[in-house]
């Protein structure tokens, strides 16, 4: 019984990994054809990417069901995956979300992490109640989130703690993901010249959209920092 808990567990880890990578390359695709429509001053309609919802939940259902009641604890695993691809799903349709749904978001993914890694994996989220209006683009964090859980926590025996800080300075809202952890020992700079997309991606949507710019910074003893602002709600 304890193995097939294993096995499923590892297989909703799965889904939400690849799910939500397939989710992130569309929300950015979106964002690019819009971007570039704009730029062209055309008036082509853009397409909004989507994935195919019915598929995926009723899947996530049928997973449900042959799930024995005795094993509750998965069933709530699976419900909160399949919160996590809704609100993917939705962010493909959207420009902006709020903060507080971001927020809720990203708590929900890294419940499901911290399912995997125990209490190898310590969250903090702090923001004020000021800040949780403040609209932000759709899975604008979850990249860098993800980036601390699989460089900072993952390699690291003992694990560490993921803080995420959202505060009101100068009329911007400043966001900030620390993380302890494995250290990095490159320059910051080789970061966005790797192989993976969604640090790449997510510094150009704060270009784009923002005209902002990310600051990342080696946090003592271990682990990095990212930090940008957004504007402040009105």
């Amino acid at each position: 019984m304890i193995l097939l808990e294993k096995k499923i567990l590892t297989d909703v880890i799965a889904w939400l990994n690849i799910g939500l990578f397939r989710a992130y390359s569309k929300v950015h695709e979106a964002r690019e054809r819009r971007w570039k429509a704009r730029a062209n001053h055309g008036d082509v309609q853009v397409l909004k990417a989507q994935i195919q919802p019915h598929f995926l939940f009723n899947t996530l259902n049928r997973i449900n069901a042959t799930i024995p009641p005795q094993q509750e604890q998965t069933r709530e695993l699976i419900a909160k995956l399949a919160d996590t691809f809704r609100y993917a799903l939705q962010a493909t349709k959207e420009d902006e979300v709020s903060l507080w749904e971001e927020l809720q978001f990203i708590k929900t993914y890294l419940e499901l992490e911290k399912e995997r890694f125990g209490e190898r994996l310590q969250v903090m989220i702090e923001a004020s109640e000021e800040v949780m209006h403040t609209k932000i683009a759709p899975m604008l964090l979850q990249p860098l989130i993800e980036n601390a859980v699989i460089h900072g926590i993952s390699p690291a025996v003992h694990g560490g703690r993921i803080n995420i800080r959202c505060i009101k300075r100068k009329g911007k809202v400043q966001i900030s993901i620390s993380n302890t952890g494995a250290r990095y020992i490159g320059p910051v700079e080789w970061l966005l010249q790797g192989k993976g997309v969604g640090l790449r991606n997510t510094v150009l949507r704060l270009e784009k959209i923002y005209q902002e710019q990310m600051h990342i910074e080696k946090t003592t003893p271990d682990g990095l920092t990212f930090t940008f602002s957004i504007p402040a709600a009105s």
